[in-house]
């Protein structure tokens, strides 16, 4: 009996010290990820026709992040990336859901308590988006989020090549290794402490 006292016990604590340290605003406790969507919101992207171009993401922050940014870069030829522009604001609810869609007009939506708050891109006028003939796009599953620290969502390669190859989503921080197609974008999220001026 002692022992199951013990054991339980231990488990009280173990309990209380995670339930504890849930409230204190740790790095670890933020994060974003690839939203578990249940099967009608599959079947929703699905009618749209965006189950294979879009993808919906889920984040959690702390109190002590006041501002966040989504941006969408496109890979120029001297192998640097373009900000083509995005959007941000203030954060100011401890989650919500990030959508992006990578077609022609791409599209950036942020939703949380306050509503939803959308951006849409358009890179027709690229000619490498219209030469392209395959496409191949890598997606973020999850991460730890750093007051700060970029996160690449997505990375989409475009080419008129037969042949195609994909990179994770880390290839952004390499961009040298994403060189030889047409077109390169990605999408990035940044959470900052610092508050939008």
């Amino acid at each position: 009996m002692k022992k199951i006292s013990m054991i339980l016990a231990a488990l009280l604590l173990t309990v209380s010290l995670t339930a504890c340290g849930a409230g204190t605003g740790k790095v670890t406790d933020m994060q974003v990820r690839e939203s578990g969507l249940t099967k009608e919101e599959q079947q929703i992207l699905e009618l749209f026709g965006i189950s294979d171009i879009g993808h919906i993401f889920d984040y959690q922050i702390n109190s002590q992040i006041k501002a966040m940014s989504i941006n969408l870069y496109v890979l120029k030829e001297d192998l640097t990336w373009e900000n083509y522009g995005g959007m941000s604001g203030e954060a100011a609810n401890s989650q919500g859901r990030i959508a992006v869609s990578l077609e022609e007009n791409v599209r950036l939506a942020l939703q949380d308590e306050s509503g939803i708050q959308a951006v849409t891109i358009d890179l027709g006028d690229l000619d490498a988006w219209k030469e392209s003939t395959a496409k191949a796009a890598s997606w973020l599953t999850e991460s730890a989020i750093t007051d700060g620290e970029e996160i690449p969502l997505a990375v989409l390669i475009e080419t008129s090549s037969n042949e195609i190859r994909t990179y994770g989503t880390e290839a952004y921080f390499e961009p040298e290794r994403l060189g030889g197609h047409e077109l390169v974008v990605a999408v990035t999220l940044t959470f900052t402490e610092m508050p939008v001026q």
